[in-house]
C-alpha cells in the first residue's frame, strides 16, 4: 500500500511542478502588472496635477438687471479684426463696428459681460471656427465665436487677471497675468508655460510657436526659445516693458524711454530714444510707435537711416497729442487706436469714432445731482463733467491743474456755488456753470488736498455762515474774510480728515484715526476704538438725518452715531470686513445706500435692520460715488456710471 501511494505521488510530481511554476509566473506577472499600474497611476497623477483647474462655461449676461448704463465712456483700449468687423474693447464695454465705422453691436460689463474691466483682444485660429479671445481683469478670458460668449475661468483667482494674449498656430493661446506669470491653454487644458515665469509681472507678449517674447513690469524681457529662457535687461532702455512686436526675424521691445531692436534673438540697436512706446507695429520700411501724448512716431528702419532712427522719431502731424493705445494692420493700412477713435496712422483719416457725450473716464469718484437737475461727475484723474438735463446737449468738461483729481462735489444751500474738492485745492463754480476761483494754501487752507466741504448757515457748526473744509492736514474754517484751522496740535484726533457732517452747533469730522466732535468750533470729544464702541478708526463717509449721524468706515461697514453720542453697529458688518468708499453714503426718502469697495451697493431700507448687497448688473463691484434726483439713483463705480429707479431695486 505505501508503495502504491509513493508510486502515485511520483507520477504526479511533474504535473505539480508545472502547476507551481505556472502559478508562480502568474503571481510574479500580476505583481509586476500592479506595480507598473501604480507607477502609471502616479505618473498620471503628476500629469493631472500639472494641469491647472478651470471651468469653460457659457456666459449669457445678467438677466433682468435693473441698472441702466448712462453716458458710456469712450474708453477704447484694444482692437482686432474679426469676422470682417472691428471689435473694440475698453474697460467697460466691447463694441462691434463694420468696415464703414457703423456701430453694429455693443456689450457692457456688468450687464452683458462679467463685471470686470476688459483688456487685450486676440483672434484664435486653427481650430475650426475662428474665435475672439477677450482678456479681463478678474473674470478670466471671454471667448466669442460670432454668436455666443463662453468664459474660461481658472479656479485660482490670480489667474483670472489677464494682462496679455498671444495666439499661436494650432489653436494654442499664451496668456500673461499681472502677478502670477505666463500660461498656455488650448481650451481643454491649462498649464504654466514654465516654472521660470511662475511669478512674472507680465505686461506684453509677442512671438510665435518657435519663440515667445515676454515683457514684464519691472524685470525687462524674457525670450522662451527651444526650451530655454533668455533674460534681457541691460539691452533695454528701461526695465519696464510696455509693448513688444515681432516681424519675421526681428523683434522690437517698447519701454517708457525708447525701443530696443533685436534680430535673431540678438540685440541690434536702440530706436526712438526718449519716446514713450506703449504700442508698436512694424512694416518693411518703418517702425510705428504709439505714444502716450505725442501721437504716432514713425521710425525708418533702412540701414542708411540708422543714425536718425537712433536719435529721433518723426511724430506724425496727423495725430498730435493722441494717446495711442494700440496699433494693427489690415493689410493695406496701419491703424491707430486712441481712446475714442480709430484712424489711418499715415493719412490721419478717421475710420471709427465713438459716440460723443459720454463720461470722460470710467473711474468715477464723485457725483452731484444739483438743484437744476444737472449731473456733475468727478473723476480720479480727469476733472469734472457737467451733464445737462437735455439729452441732446453735450456735457461741459472742466480739467486743469486744480480741477483734476476729484474727491467731492457739493452745492451750497443758496444754489449759488458748486464746490469741487480735489487733491490740488477747492474749485468754486457758479451756476452757469463757470469756474470762478480756487482756494489752496495760498488763500489760507491748511493743505491743498481737500477731501470734503460743508456750506454752513449762521448757528451751524462753527457758529457763523461760511465753509468748513476737510483736508489731509486738518480742518479749515472760512467765514467771511477770516480763515482759521484746527489740527492734531489743537486736539483733533487725526490730521487726515475725510468727511464732515453737521447737526446744529455740532460738527463731526471723520478721520483716519477716529471721530472728532466740535461744538461751535471748539473740540468737544474724540471717539476711537480705545475709548468707545467704534470698531474701526478709519472713517470714510457721513450722512445726517434727524440728529443721527451715519458714518461709513473702512473695515466695519456703516455705524450710527446717535443723538446721545453712543455708537451702534450693524450685525451684517460685524460678521465680515466691509469697506465703505470715501463719500459713498447717501440717504433718500427710501433707503440708506452705501458704496462698498468689493461687494457692490449696500442698501438699508427705511424701517429695516438688515442690509442687502446688490452687485448684479453693476459695471464693477467697487461702488465709488452715489447721487439721487427724485426717484432716480445714480451709481458711480471705478468702471462706469449707471442709473436705476429705486422702485426697480425690488426693495
Amino acid at each position: 500500500m505505501p508503495w502504491r501511494f509513493f508510486d502515485l505521488f511520483r507520477k504526479k510530481i511533474p504535473a505539480l511542478a508545472v502547476a507551481v511554476v505556472v502559478l508562480t509566473a502568474v503571481f510574479l506577472a500580476s505583481r509586476s502588472f500592479w506595480q507598473a499600474q501604480r507607477v502609471l497611476n502616479r505618473e498620471s497623477a503628476r500629469v493631472t496635477s500639472s494641469s491647472i483647474p478651470f471651468t469653460l462655461t457659457a456666459f449669457a449676461g445678467v438677466p433682468g438687471s435693473p441698472f441702466e448704463r448712462i453716458f458710456p465712456a469712450a474708453d477704447f483700449h484694444s482692437f482686432a479684426l474679426f469676422g470682417g468687423d472691428f471689435f473694440v474693447s475698453g474697460p467697460s464695454s466691447l463694441l462691434r463696428y463694420d468696415a464703414r465705422g457703423v456701430l453694429k453691436q455693443s456689450w457692457y460689463v456688468g450687464a452683458d459681460l462679467p463685471p470686470k474691466p476688459l483688456g487685450a483682444l486676440a483672434v484664435r485660429q486653427g481650430v475650426g471656427t475662428p474665435e475672439l479671445w477677450i482678456a479681463t481683469d478678474g473674470a478670466g478670458i471671454l471667448i466669442y465665436d460670432g454668436s455666443r460668449f463662453r468664459q474660461l475661468r481658472p479656479r485660482n483667482t490670480d489667474l483670472r487677471r489677464i494682462s496679455a494674449l498671444l495666439p499661436l498656430t494650432g489653436g494654442r493661446i499664451i496668456f500673461g497675468t499681472p502677478e502670477a506669470g505666463v500660461y498656455e491653454t488650448d481650451g481643454t487644458d491649462l498649464e504654466l508655460l514654465h516654472s521660470q515665469f511662475a511669478n512674472a509681472h507680465v505686461t506684453a507678449l509677442a512671438g510665435d510657436s518657435d519663440e515667445i517674447w515676454i515683457g514684464t513690469r519691472d524685470h525687462g524681457a524674457w525670450l522662451w526659445h527651444s526650451g530655454r529662457a533668455i533674460h534681457f535687461e541691460r539691452e533695454l532702455p528701461d526695465l519696464q516693458v510696455l509693448s513688444i512686436y515681432k516681424r519675421q526675424t526681428k523683434t522690437w521691445i517698447g519701454t517708457p524711454v525708447g525701443v530696443a531692436e533685436f534680430d535673431r534673438q540678438q540685440f541690434r540697436r536702440p530706436l526712438a530714444e526718449g519716446v514713450f512706446a506703449q504700442s508698436l507695429l512694424a512694416t518693411d520700411e518703418a517702425l510705428f510707435v504709439g505714444t502716450l501724448d505725442q501721437g504716432v512716431a514713425d521710425v525708418p528702419l533702412q540701414a542708411h537711416f540708422l543714425r536718425a532712427a537712433r536719435h529721433r522719431a518723426g511724430t506724425l502731424a496727423t495725430l498730435p497729442g493722441s494717446n495711442i493705445a494700440s496699433l494693427i494692420s489690415n493689410g493695406q493700412q496701419v491703424l491707430a487706436l486712441s481712446p475714442g477713435t480709430i484712424v489711418d496712422a499715415q493719412s490721419g483719416e478717421r475710420l471709427i469714432a465713438s459716440p460723443a457725450g459720454g463720461v470722460s473716464d470710467g473711474h468715477i469718484t464723485a457725483l452731484l445731482s444739483e438743484a437744476r437737475g444737472r449731473l456733475w461727475v468727478g473723476y480720479f484723474d480727469r476733472g469734472v463733467d457737467v451733464f445737462e438735463t437735455q439729452p441732446d446737449k453735450l456735457p461741459v468738461h472742466f480739467e486743469s491743474d486744480t480741477v483734476f483729481c476729484v474727491d467731492r462735489i457739493k452745492e451750497d444751500p443758496d444754489r449759488a456755488t458748486i464746490a469741487v474738492a480735489t487733491a490740488n485745492g477747492l474749485a468754486l463754480f457758479d451756476p452757469s456753470p463757470r469756474f470762478v476761483r480756487s482756494l489752496d494754501t495760498s488763500n489760507g487752507l491748511i493743505s491743498n488736498h481737500v477731501s470734503d466741504v460743508l456750506f454752513q448757515q449762521p448757528g451751524q457748526g462753527h457758529g457763523a455762515a461760511g465753509m468748513t473744509i476737510a483736508t489731509s492736514s486738518g480742518v479749515t474754517f472760512v467765514t467771511g474774510g477770516a480763515v482759521a484751522s484746527l489740527s492734531v496740535f489743537h486736539g483733533l484726533v487725526s490730521n487726515h480728515v475725510n468727511t464732515l457732517a453737521v447737526r446744529g452747533d455740532d460738527l463731526i469730522a471723520g478721520t483716519l484715526g477716529g471721530i472728532s466732535r466740535l461744538h461751535r468750533g471748539d473740540l468737544a470729544a474724540n471717539y476711537t476704538t480705545a475709548n468707545s464702541d467704534l470698531q474701526q478708526n478709519w472713517i470714510t463717509a457721513s450722512a445726517e438725518e434727524n440728529g443721527t449721524f451715519y458714518l461709513g468706515t473702512y473695515g466695519s461697514g456703516v455705524i450710527r452715531l446717535n443723538r446721545d453720542w453712543s455708537i451702534t453697529g450693524y450685525t451684517e458688518f460685524a460678521r465680515q470686513r466691509v469697506e465703505i468708499n470715501p463719500h459713498a453714503l447717501l440717504l433718500t426718502a427710501c433707503c440708506l445706500y452705501a458704496g462698498t469697495a468689493n461687494q457692490g451697493l449696500a442698501v438699508l431700507r427705511r424701517g429695516d435692520t438688515r442690509w442687502r448687497f446688490i452687485s448684479a448688473g453693476l459695471p464693477s463691484t467697487n461702488v465709488t460715488a452715489l447721487a439721487a434726483h427724485g426717484e432716480t439713483l445714480y451709481v458711480g463705480t471705478d468702471n462706469g456710471l449707471v442709473s436705476v429707479s429705486e422702485s426697480r431695486l425690488g426693495l
